[in-house]
């Protein structure tokens, strides 16, 4: 069975510390943390800012075995101070994460892929990757524009991730998945939604961060993909849901996330 990590935003209500102790009750290695958001305008979150918190989630960390696999959000304008992303970087390292999720917020290619280098470079002594994510509604859009940007940046810690609900609403396909090196697929944050997505980059972005499915419960032609990714590829259950977050508790929706998974797996894996 593929390895499998708890989403912070399956459990958005959970403090950091606490979303690693619900994971390890319901049988995930993994967790996802997040220490800023994807607006640039926004602050740092508690996690990036408090050095008491990150000693508490590194040691609930060592004491459940529950691993943290990525955090996000690198940002990366073209304009990211060189200060912004060691402390980003550093942060992330003293987690004992192994990825970080970057997105694209520039419009220059060439830019982008020289902060994506300079993050590499940043992230390579601690063992981590760095991981660009294309989303419909960004400067990178594509899983073709981000390979190209990791490409050009040319570094061996360089990865594409891969979200099955942007993958469908950016109209990709697996073909355009398979020009990828294996290598550079170390994430792929799995969910389901209906076939069909709503209109507008407003409706977009709400179906992305509210209104999310169970693997397996939804339309998303996920079989296919989840061949196509090679067997190291980590598995990040991203379930954002408003209604199951006001139903559910949230060792409830994260046992529900792990066993649609594994159902899933069973019938395509």
């Amino acid at each position: 069975m593929r390895p499998c990590v708890l989403h912070f935003l399956t459990v958005p209500d959970l403090t950091p510390v606490e979303a690693i102790h619900v994971a390890a009750d319901a049988g995930y290695p993994f967790v996802s943390l997040r220490l800023q958001t994807p607006n640039a305008n926004d602050a740092a979150l508690p996690l990036l800012l408090d050095d008491a918190l990150a000693r508490e989630v590194a040691k609930a960390s060592r004491s459940t075995g529950v691993g943290i696999a990525e955090v996000d959000i690198l940002r990366l304008p073209a304009d990211a101070k060189a200060d912004g992303l060691v402390r980003f970087i550093d942060r992330a390292a003293s987690l004992g994460a192994k990825h970080l999720v970057a997105v694209g917020l520039d419009t220059d290619e060439n830019k982008l892929a020289e902060i994506f280098a300079q993050a590499c470079r940043l992230a390579a002594p601690y063992g981590m990757t760095v991981n660009l994510e294309p989303i419909s509604w960004n400067a990178v859009s594509s899983l073709t524009q981000a390979h190209r940007i990791v490409h050009t940046a040319a570094q061996p810690n360089g990865g594409v991730l891969v979200d099955a609900l942007h993958f469908h609403r950016m109209g990709e396909s697996v073909d355009d998945l398979k020009t990828i090196a294996p290598e550079k697929l170390n994430i792929f944050h799995l969910c389901d939604a209906p076939l069909l997505g709503p209109v507008g980059v407003d409706a977009l972005r709400v179906e992305a961060r509210t209104a999310r499915q169970m693997p397996g419960e939804g339309q998303l032609k996920l079989a296919p993909l989840l061949q196509a990714l090679p067997s190291h590829t980590l598995m990040s259950v991203e379930v954002p849901n408003q209604k199951l977050l006001k139903e559910l508790t949230p060792k409830q929706r994260a046992v529900m996330a792990l066993k649609a998974t594994h159902s899933l797996f069973k019938g395509c894996l």
